[in-house]
């Protein structure tokens, strides 16, 4: 069982595994600046995150 997330802003996706995780898989790469909506709070991206 997982949860798929989009990336606010792009197609791009992150995965949390398990719904105990706090740990969210990032299956492509993810540029800076990307910001990433979770749980109800937004994130963004301090530097490029590879795959």
């Amino acid at each position: 069982m997982f949860n798929l997330f989009y990336v606010i802003g792009s197609q791009q996706k992150v995965l949390r595994i398990h719904p105990k995780d706090n740990v969210l898989v990032a299956p492509t790469g993810l540029k800076e600046g990307a910001i990433i909506s979770f749980a109800d709070r937004r994130y963004e991206l301090q530097n490029d995150i590879a795959a």
